[in-house]
């Protein structure tokens, strides 16, 4: 595959269809909703699939979009799409539908697939695996292939958390080939919202994203990650993998364009003498700050904090799959409440005796606390100074504690600022 740069543009560019020149760009839409089968039907698949194809039209994709497709149709469309790739072109891939894996391979589902056993699947679906090596044996430079396909698996049961079987649920994470993005529209692992509305909450925020002016690819994916994160407050939490060795832009800045073929370094030698940022000067957005636990009220912090203690108070073991679950794709509220449960479940079982190692309920809370706490969230943050504080399962390090409450009390947490002005420090 040839590299994908970016050089000086001869015009200032300005508008979605004068942006996006220079270098040919395809995609494919795909989008199944009407599945044979009982409680198989998506709603917003087809919508999905029509709202992205409208956004990709704007950035100057010629764009080939496609419905309820069966499997052979799927294998024909995707090898003929690729097949027909011209050199150096940018390809992207949109799916909407049901999405699985089985024995950690995924898989993508076409209408006609008919529900047997999980053994039958790679006869049946179409694989992952296939789409990115057709793509990847294509003449494009980069490949952009997004996913939003995790709505569910049709072998699970309709309760499975009473089950407590998650082995199959979502999509298994991927390594991208060279030149390649891979976008899911949640975590490996995890479930997507069909949503509520005319349209998936990821594609709804993905088709806004991805006209915004000079972000980079990945800019792009993070932001839409942080929308969807911050509308589900964690239950979805999208993902992506990037193999690319150069930025890309759906729509670059002013004064630079996208070109195959030619090394960065070397264009940008001969045309300034001098070389300058691949980002075309407009640093790349830093969403990560615009989570939503990162910018709540006292007021809502409460609310937060009352929500898991009830849900602590009310906990059975159904739940705690599900917690679990939730907190090993990333869910800060989930992996907080964990830490706690697992916090008061210790201190009931050390005071009537019952348990041999009060340590290791301990180990395994402060774990969750300190994943949920490395990511900025307050709540857990101020619980694992706690532990530090105390020396209670860890080494005792009053300065950790002081570091982690001030933390906490920089994102408004009321309880980390009063324990930051209670507790006597030494």
């Amino acid at each position: 595959m040839w590299p994908l740069v970016l050089i000086g543009a001869a015009q200032a560019q300005d508008s979605p269809s004068s942006s996006t020149t220079g270098v040919p760009k395809f995609a494919l839409v795909i989008g199944n909703s009407n599945y044979a089968g009982y409680r198989r039907n998506l709603k917003n698949a087809i919508n999905d699939s029509k709202l992205i194809a409208q956004a990709l039209r704007k950035l100057g994709f010629k764009v080939q979009q496609n419905t309820d497709m069966d499997r052979s149709r799927m294998i024909t469309v995707v090898t003929e799409f690729a097949d027909n790739l011209p050199e150096g072109a940018t390809a992207m891939v949109f799916y909407a539908g049901h999405g699985m894996q089985i024995g950690g391979a995924s898989y993508l589902v076409p209408v006609d697939m008919k529900i047997t056993s999980e053994q039958s699947v790679p006869l049946r679906a179409y694989p992952l695996k296939t789409l990115l090596e057709r793509l990847s044996a294509s003449r494009s430079s980069v490949n952009i292939v997004v996913l939003d396909a995790c709505r569910d698996n049709p072998f699970q049961p309709e309760t499975p958390i009473k089950y407590r079987s998650f082995n199959n649920l979502g999509l298994a994470p991927v390594q991208a080939p060279v030149g390649t993005v891979v976008a899911y529209s949640t975590s490996p692992g995890q479930l997507a919202a069909d949503g509520q509305d005319a349209n998936s909450l990821y594609t709804a925020a993905l088709a806004q994203v991805i006209l915004e002016p000079h972000l980079s690819i990945e800019a792009v994916f993070k932001k839409v990650g942080v929308q969807v994160r911050n509308k589900t407050q964690d239950d979805q939490i999208p993902w992506f993998e990037s193999s690319l060795s150069e930025e890309y832009f759906f729509l670059p800045p002013d004064g630079v364009t996208v070109v195959a073929g030619r090394s960065l370094s070397a264009v940008e030698g001969r045309r300034s003498g001098k070389s300058r940022r691949r980002d075309g000067g407009d640093p790349l957005i830093d969403v990560s700050s615009e989570l939503w636990y990162l910018n709540l009220s006292e007021s809502q912090w409460g609310h937060v904090a009352e929500d898991m203690q009830r849900a602590i108070s009310s906990m059975a073991t159904d739940d705690l799959a599900l917690l679990e679950h939730k907190a090993t794709g990333g869910n800060v509220i989930a992996q907080t409440t964990l830490g706690l449960y697992g916090l008061a479940k210790s201190s009931a079982l050390a005071v009537d005796g019952s348990m041999s190692d009060p340590l290791d309920p301990v180990i395994k809370a402060r774990s969750w606390l300190r994943k949920a706490a490395n990511a900025g969230f307050a709540v857990a943050q101020t619980e694992l100074a706690h532990l530090y504080f105390n020396g209670d399962g860890v080494p005792r390090d009053v300065k950790e504690a002081r570091r982690l409450l001030e933390l906490a009390a920089a994102a408004h947490y009321p309880k980390a600022k009063r324990d930051l002005e209670a507790l006597d420090w030494e």
